[in-house]
């Protein structure tokens, strides 16, 4: 995830509504989506709907925390909380269609 952070931000311009980030942080979402419900597969367990959406916010929010510790990103302005708010909805809204993707392939 480093090199694809790496390269997203030399390639394109790392702005709130880039369009290299929000496909990464949906695909990034369904991709920890499917590893919780893996994960807890393992142990004999199965998610939730709404476990799936928890487990991809729960990525995405250790994502922003990860930016801001390796300085990524600046925290002190506008354009980071609406970045943040950006990628945490796509982190979702791709837990959420591995939900139903799940969903689907089960029933």
């Amino acid at each position: 995830m480093w090199v694809a952070q790496t390269l997203g931000i030399y390639f394109f311009a790392r702005t709130p509504n880039n369009a290299f980030f929000s496909p990464s942080h949906f695909l990034g979402g369904m991709w920890a989506a499917a590893f919780g419900a893996w994960a807890f597969g393992y142990v004999g367990k199965h998610l939730s709907f709404s476990g799936y959406l928890l487990v991809a916010l729960a990525f995405g929010v250790a994502w922003e925390i990860y930016e801001v510790v390796a300085q990524l990103i600046s925290p002190d302005s506008l354009a980071y909380a609406i970045d943040t708010i950006a990628d945490l909805m796509f982190d979702v809204l791709g837990g959420y269609c591995t939900a139903l993707l799940v969903r689907k392939l089960t029933a």
